[in-house]
């Protein structure tokens, strides 16, 4: 007997605890809005989530590539194979040497762990559980999940993220290290090989959690591009990102990023109403173009009547040389490696470039862009890092 309702009668807490009490083996679909999400449940237990717009094979290599523990090349190659053998990619990676199996049940888990976490955000919404005898899920690197842990730390989360989106109420918000995090060390022996990069361990103990995701923290990544990179899942980075702001490690730049899909977004946004905004523009170039010649309309609209004064000429022939000005600096920047002390971000198609704060460009709507400025002086000390 299948089992549905709305989350506002039923509450997901509520649909868990029943699964896990009774032993159901079987498929739970939740949608709000545009969202829907699957769950698949084995003997009462969790063995996969997926969202209806992030397929699990293909989210799985974005994630690892995110992480850089494979590279664009290898996941390309990984696919390949998967499409001639019709493994699963996971599997694929481990037979291929990409990855090592531990790093594979990591990745997994955290997929699993990010979805389920994020229902319990979840306000509105319907839910379908179907019985089944079986359901499919990689036996081989996936631990099935107790229903009781997910509530446990479930819970826990949804009262402590209002408090976390007090500091980071923006996903693009750039954090920096202050003073302070030169003198942190590990007070665990961490499973997280990397050091902190440029940082002297000598005083300050902090968790390792804190520790790993400070290592992430560069002063020109966004806090959702720190939770893309990081081996935790998004509430663990998060949380630790709350727990080194208020402790005085890390700090808020006065900048942004937004993200290249916010672009691209945008671009699609624009491209619907560019063919009549293009023949609207078109129509009115037409009548300045009729109306720029001395006619009694010409007089009637003097605005769009033909410039016969020297400075009016002269002031649009210093428009136009400042507009250059700042075009030519535009493709030197871009065109070369540019290492300045973050100011302005700039992101052209895929890649994102820094810019100097006060030269304050003006760039062509056909390119992608935003433009943060601030008052900081250039430093040339810093490497810029293209994503």
């Amino acid at each position: 007997m299948a089992l549905e309702g709305t989350l506002k009668d039923f509450s997901l807490a509520d649909i868990f605890q029943l699964i896990g009490i009774q032993k159901k083996t079987g498929m739970l679909i939740l949608r709000e809005g545009d969202d829907l999400v699957r769950v698949s449940f084995q003997n009462g237990t969790i063995v996969g989530s997926e969202k209806e717009s992030e397929q699990t094979e293909s989210r799985l290599g974005h994630v690892l590539v995110k992480r850089g523990v494979i590279s664009q090349e290898q996941l390309n190659r990984a696919l390949e194979i998967q499409a001639e053998s019709l493994q699963r990619l996971g599997q694929v990676l481990v037979e291929n040497g990409f990855i090592g199996s531990s790093d594979l049940q990591e990745a997994l888990k955290n997929q699993v762990l990010q979805i389920v976490y994020s229902l319990f955000r979840w306000k509105n919404g319907h839910y379908h559980f179907s019985p089944r005898d079986v359901v499919d899920f990689d036996k081989e690197n996936f631990e099935p999940i107790s229903t009781e842990s997910i509530l446990m730390e479930g819970l826990r989360m949804l009262d402590e993220w209002p408090l976390i989106e007090r500091v980071i109420n923006d996903p693009y918000v750039v954090f920096k290290r202050t003073d302070k995090a030169t003198k942190v060390k590990d007070s665990f022996s961490s499973s997280f090989d990397d050091p902190i990069v440029g940082t002297d361990l000598e005083s300050v103990s902090l968790p390792h959690d804190q520790v790993y995701v400070l290592q992430l923290i560069d002063g020109v990544s966004s806090a959702k591009e720190i939770g893309d990179k990081s081996k935790l899942i998004e509430f663990e980075t998060y949380r630790s990102l709350y727990d080194l702001f208020e402790g005085g490690f890390i700090e808020k730049t006065e900048y942004t990023i937004p993200a290249v899909s916010d672009y691209y977004r945008y671009t699609e946004e624009r491209k619907e109403y560019s063919t009549p905004v293009a023949i609207f523009v078109g129509i009115l170039f037409m009548i300045g173009f009729a109306l720029s010649f001395h006619s009694p309309v010409g007089k009637l609209f003097p605005a769009y009547s033909r410039i016969d004064h020297q400075t009016d000429v002269e002031k649009l022939k210093e428009f136009s040389r400042l507009e250059k000005t700042r075009m030519d600096e535009l493709h030197r920047i871009i065109k070369s490696d540019f290492s300045v002390k973050p100011g302005s971000m700039i992101t052209v198609g895929e890649e994102r470039y820094m810019l100097p704060g006060q030269y304050g460009l003006r760039i062509p709507f056909s390119i992608q862009w935003q433009t943060i400025e601030t008052n900081e002086p250039v430093e040339k000390n810093e490497p810029v890092e293209k994503n």
